[in-house]
């Protein structure tokens, strides 16, 4: 909907008769909301209080918010019987792969003085079990 000097919908809304401007006042707030306007923006062009938009809106607007189940919360699915856990080793594997790609990733995120400063440190620490 755009709005120009020749037949402006706003304009048009303003010269109907009281009982036709609210259902016109619905159909514009509705192309004007699906144009990015807010509530408070349309019932300031259309002389009514932010109030009055959003009741001719209800239930024509979806809802920001997702529908949630009724009964809470879904239940987490309970592991079956049959479900390999893994082994101590592969644990620790799984647990020392994490560590080091979180290493890495903190080691490309640090400044070169910073990096400079870790490295020394761990020269220091690990004196000869770390390449040169």
């Amino acid at each position: 909907m755009k709005c120009g000097p020749d037949g402006c919908p706003i304009i048009a809304y303003t010269s109907l008769p009281s009982e036709q401007r609210k259902a016109q006042r619905k159909e514009l707030a509705i192309q004007l909301m699906e144009q990015g306007f807010t509530e408070h923006q349309i019932a300031e062009q259309f002389g009514v209080s932010q109030q009055q938009i959003s009741k001719d809106l209800k239930g024509l607007q979806p809802s920001s918010k997702p529908l949630r189940p009724k009964g809470g919360r879904p239940r987490a699915k309970q592991k079956c019987v049959d479900d390999e856990m893994p082994t101590e080793e592969e644990a620790e594997e799984d647990y020392q792969q994490t560590i080091y790609d979180q290493a890495c990733s903190m080691v490309e995120d640090m400044t070169d003085p910073t990096r400079r400063k870790f490295f020394a440190h761990l020269r220091r620490k690990y004196d000869g079990e770390i390449c040169k």
